[in-house]
């Protein structure tokens, strides 16, 4: 069966969290007992409040990861069992602001 995928994207505002916050692991055993493939994402951090640019790095970065993350799922969805075509983005604060940016980049080529 191939089942549908949610990456969970932990808060954290790419200055700390990672895949076993709390409310990611929650919303990931609750998504995986409804039939849904859940993974939960630890995405890189780096943002420095006395940095100009670590901020725009540390977004990146983020989109970098949940994009690679995608890659990989769907280069080995078969071993998984997931829909190629399903395949979903759920964040939380900085988590969602890299799904959200993950899409608009997709959306104008920037990524691929």
């Amino acid at each position: 069966v191939n089942r549908p995928v949610i990456i969970f994207m932990h808060p954290g505002a790419w200055f700390s969290g990672n895949n076993e916050v709390d409310d990611m692991v929650a919303l990931a055993t609750s998504s995986a007992k409804m039939g849904y493939v859940a993974v939960s994402l630890t995405y890189r951090l780096g943002y420095n409040i006395f940095s100009s640019y670590s901020a725009t790095r540390a977004a990146h970065r983020g989109v970098q990861d949940a994009s690679a993350a995608i890659r990989y799922l769907r280069e080995y969805y078969l071993n998984y069992g997931i829909d190629y075509n399903k395949i979903f983005i759920w964040g939380s604060s900085a988590g969602a602001f890299n799904g959200i940016l993950l899409s608009h980049m997709e959306e104008v080529g920037i990524l691929t």
